[in-house]
């Protein structure tokens, strides 16, 4: 709010990237100004806590553009749709590279 009111921030040209916590994070900024926010990126959205439909969980309607990118669905990250697009990275739970990854904090991390 501080940026809008004192220093002219155009929210419409807004673009918020947010991993996992930070995601959600970036659709309550969205919800928070009603959706005005131009573009939101929510990188593998965090699973735990959170499910599709919670008031403080990313949501297509918390800005213009709502995409999410997942790596880890279903264990780290949601695995539901979120946004308005959603992509699914090599099928969207594990990752190349990761190996045998037991807590899936290889693949999440691989969003950002």
């Amino acid at each position: 709010d501080e940026l809008i009111a004192n220093h002219g921030l155009d929210i419409n040209n807004l673009y918020v990237i947010g991993f996992s916590l930070g995601a959600h994070a970036a659709a309550n900024a969205g919800k928070h100004h009603g959706g005005r926010i131009n573009t939101i990126i929510a990188l593998d959205p965090a699973g735990p806590l959170f499910s599709a439909g919670q008031s403080d969980a990313v949501a297509p309607t918390d800005g213009l553009y709502v995409e999410t990118i997942m790596t880890n669905a279903g264990l780290l990250g949601i695995n539901v749709p979120l946004g308005q697009a959603n992509f699914y990275a090599n099928g969207g739970r594990t990752q190349p590279g990761c190996g045998i990854d037991i807590s899936g904090n290889c693949a999440h991390s691989r969003a950002p």
